[in-house]
């Protein structure tokens, strides 16, 4: 059996066995065939040296019925600490999010104001421009287009510096968010 043959019927028995988190395993066991194949190993002594499907399955199983068995019962002391403790950790866990909360809505500022500014500018522009027109001394005029151009191309230089920092404000955010679903995903463990 090769490699691509083994992972069909692992990830095949994985989902009747109707497993969470298949995926991960998947992804062990590919990693654990690739130490073999770097160390030497051919793919059939990788596969061999792993154990068959079943035994597989069955130390997943194992795996997961020990780790459901020891989080899903709580003692009475360990709700009471909880309890008496809460706060104390409430006020703290509370603390983290409008922490977190905050730093959001400061990143987000940076692309409004350079909004705003552009904005600003984009319309002195134009109004400048326009006005220039009804102007009757030529310092003025001259004085007035130059406002009027000056304004603009900066209204343009920070529209386009609005575009990138909302970009980057938007992966800051996505990564942000990644890390804590990954921070509060992990069932049992904040840390």
């Amino acid at each position: 059996m090769n490699q691509s043959e083994f992972f069909m019927l692992l990830e095949k028995e994985l989902h009747e066995q109707q497993i969470e988190e298949a995926h991960t395993y998947m992804t062990y066991y590919r990693e654990i065939i690739a130490d073999y194949l770097e160390d030497g190993f051919s793919e059939k002594e990788a596969i061999q040296k792993i154990g068959t499907i079943n035994e597989i399955i069955e130390t997943i199983k194992l795996e997961a019925s020990s780790q459901t068995g020891g989080n899903t019962k709580k003692g009475p002391m360990t709700i009471f600490l909880l309890i008496l403790g809460a706060p104390l950790w409430g006020a703290i866990l509370l603390s983290l999010i409008l922490l977190l909360c905050s730093g959001i809505i400061i990143l987000w500022c940076v692309p409004l104001v350079f909004g705003s500014l552009s904005f600003a500018g984009l319309i002195t522009g134009v109004v400048s421009l326009a006005g220039a027109s009804l102007n009757t001394g030529f310092y003025y005029i001259i004085t007035q287009l130059g406002v009027g151009i000056f304004a603009s191309g900066f209204g343009i230089f920070l529209l386009i510096g609005t575009v990138y920092s909302i970009k980057i404000v938007v992966d800051l955010s996505k990564k942000l968010g990644r890390l804590l679903t990954t921070v509060f995903s992990q069932k049992g463990r904040i840390f």
